[in-house]
């Protein structure tokens, strides 16, 4: 079963995913190779990704939940720096970290 590390690497790996991603997107728009609907389309699939994800979580063992949403803290707080990264973004992934939090202890409790 994964433990907290995996968890951590699995968090902050999200974070980093979701920057390069947009990045890329960002200078293929601003170069004119994609529509920007076609960037829009993909932050929504990947919103309902995320939702998906909170319903997985219920099989996430502890160590790895808590490696998990440190990841997502301690990422979320170094690239808040950054600019690729907005209030929005910060908000979805919190509530993803909650929402795994949260539907894990309602499991159990």
């Amino acid at each position: 079963m994964p433990k907290f590390p995996d968890g951590v690497e699995r968090g902050f790996g999200m974070i980093i995913e979701a920057v390069i991603v947009a990045a890329i997107f960002s200078a293929f728009i601003e170069s004119g190779l994609i529509p920007r609907w076609v960037f829009v389309a993909f932050n929504i699939v990947s919103i309902v990704g995320l939702v998906f994800l909170i319903d997985k979580s219920r099989y996430w063992s502890f160590g790895y939940l808590a490696g998990y949403v440190i990841g997502i803290v301690f990422s979320l707080s170094t690239l808040m720096s950054t600019e690729f990264l907005g209030y929005f973004d910060v908000l979805l992934y919190l509530s993803v970290a909650f929402g795994a939090v949260y539907l894990r202890f309602k499991i159990h409790i």
